[in-house]
């Protein structure tokens, strides 16, 4: 049995931790939970640890006979492992090397192709496994046993609205304590964005009488994130930092060290890394303005499951094809492979009640979120940040759990607390206060207002073809197309893609951004079954 982590600090024995979390009201930093692992026998005290934190973490603790691993309930720092041989580790590389595409499994290579990530615990790699969001394993030489110790499935209670917005003041109290306490005085960077998230965060420290906070935006110029962001700082007196992307801060840095450094970090064969964050963080990492034990928390969050809750999905199967059409849809699908997809889909559904959108909520969370949204904690890594997800708090996913749909679908109950607290500590009226990136950029009302019509997939094409073609000039908000060599985009589009798209075809080796004739892809752009 192996283990293979990069290490924050030497720990004494088989104790492997990063991040920090608090049990019991006490935070524990990564010393503290290697400390508290050290005096571990057995797997059942290990597994009952773990499910007490509240935080941000993976640890591992060698029983010699046997492994036991967990990550949080956002998988915010993944585990990777195989079971012949027992061998787990922090990045996939660690754990079966480097993979060659040829070695991919070929179901999981067309899924991550149409999806950009892999769901459940498979990866790319048919002998690699991911411990997934809010799980324990134990590994020993008869195999895996898996615990899963945190899982959102809304069980809505009744609740008035002043109720819920009383309860959600209290729960972001708690959640912005601890963000403070984890901070140990350290200034806190809010990356922010035009929304209500990063907003809510902001003030909700602002609230607790913080002061040492810093905020960072970024985008292209003039694009409505950042506009908004410095617009928000400035109304809290807070100082904004702005790093503008451009076109050059992708063609740089693709193919750079940095770029070598964060995909051997960060593409463990599950799916795509993040990247927005990775250039503002080279940016900040050279800023006096941003100090060098900062504290970052950023926007990631739970309500993020409630903008994309299907409308009213009266069976399982209508689950199912709304998942498919959302989700599976960067490359377009054979009818062979779409059935394989959904078949896939159905296994992971966890299948406890009739209640749908809750059913949706669980997949959305534990796939969707968990395996591509919260990846930024491996950027704040690679840079040596510590980092909290405020809105993703463990105790906040707990109450949104107990929240009517109303409340949550959509984020109202988060965009009306945070107007109104924004509207408050700004001293704006309340329109100003509510109005975000979506109400203030033409393109994002248009998407809203079809978002859930009949006009949507045709409004989709005749935006990505004719206004957010690169081929055409146009970048992107944060220009993240300007990776596509001339003539990429154009060459295989369908008028459905998005740089999620291309991206993964890159990261599995069907596309070259340095050599666009170097490719294997279809001709017409269709992902097929393997045996197509």
């Amino acid at each position: 049995m192996n283990v293979r982590l990069r290490r924050e600090r030497e720990g004494s024995g088989g104790t492997f931790a990063r991040g920090h979390a608090f049990v019991d009201g006490e935070y524990l930093d990564t010393a503290a939970l290697e400390d508290r692992l050290e005096g571990m026998t057995s797997e059942a005290d290990f597994h009952s640890f773990a499910s007490s934190l509240y935080g941000y973490f993976s640890l591992v603790l060698d029983l010699e006979e046997q492994i036991c691993a967990a990550v949080d309930h956002c998988r915010s720092r993944p585990l990777f492992y195989t079971t012949d041989p027992v061998r787990i580790g922090d990045t996939s590389q660690a754990v079966v090397g480097a993979v060659d595409p040829s070695e991919y499994d070929p179901v999981s290579e067309r899924e991550f192709l149409t999806a950009s990530y892999v769901t459940g615990s498979e990866t790319l790699h048919p002998d690699l496994e991911q411990l997934e969001a809010g799980t324990s394993v134990t590994l020993s030489e008869s195999g895996a046993t898996v615990r899963s110790y945190s899982e959102y499935y809304p069980a809505p209670q009744q609740y008035t609205k002043r109720d819920a917005l009383e309860a959600l003041d209290e729960v972001m109290d708690d959640v912005s304590q601890r963000v403070i306490e984890a901070a140990d005085g350290s200034q806190i960077c809010v990356s922010l964005s035009g929304g209500h998230d990063s907003r809510l965060m902001l003030c909700s420290l602002l609230k607790q009488g913080y002061d040492d906070v810093i905020a960072l935006t970024f985008g292209r110029e003039g694009d409505v994130d950042p506009v908004m962001a410095q617009e928000i700082a400035s109304n809290l007196g807070v100082e904004c930092v702005f790093v503008e992307y451009g076109s050059n801060t992708w063609t740089d840095l693709y193919g750079s060290d940095l770029w070598n450094e964060y995909y051997d970090r960060a593409f463990n064969l599950d799916s795509i890394p993040g990247l927005q964050v990775l250039p503002a963080l080279e940016a900040v990492a050279a800023d006096p303005r941003v100090e060098d034990d900062a504290f970052f928390v950023s926007g990631q969050t739970i309500g993020g499951v409630g903008s994309h809750l299907p409308p009213t999905p009266s069976s399982r199967d209508e689950l199912i094809d709304y998942i498919y059409d959302e989700h599976y849809s960067i490359w377009p699908s054979s009818a062979t492979l779409s059935s394989l997809l959904k078949e896939r889909i159905s296994n992971r559904l966890p299948n406890r009640s009739t209640n749908w959108t809750s059913e949706y909520a669980h997949w959305e969370q534990r796939e969707r979120q968990s395996k591509y949204l919260y990846q930024d904690g491996i950027a704040y890594d690679l840079f040596g940040y510590d980092f909290w997800y405020p809105m993703a708090d463990r105790q906040l996913v707990e109450f949104f759990e107990t929240l009517p749909e109303e409340y949550r679908r959509d984020k109202s109950l988060i965009e009306a607390y945070s107007s109104a607290l924004y509207g408050s500590l700004a001293d704006i009226d309340s329109e100003d206060a509510s109005r975000s990136d979506s109400e203030w950029s033409i393109t994002r009302k248009v998407r809203n207002t079809v978002k859930n019509s009949p006009l949507r997939p045709y409004a989709q094409v005749l935006y990505r073809t004719y206004l957010q073609n690169p081929d055409r000039g146009d970048t992107g908000p944060l220009a993240m197309y300007a990776l596509l060599a001339d003539g990429q985009y154009s060459m295989h589009s369908t008028g459905n893609e998005t740089n999620h798209s291309f991206r993964a075809a890159e990261a599995v080796g069907r596309l070259d951004f340095s050599d666009p004739d170097s490719h294997r892809m279809p001709t017409d752009s269709i992902i097929r079954a393997p045996f197509e």
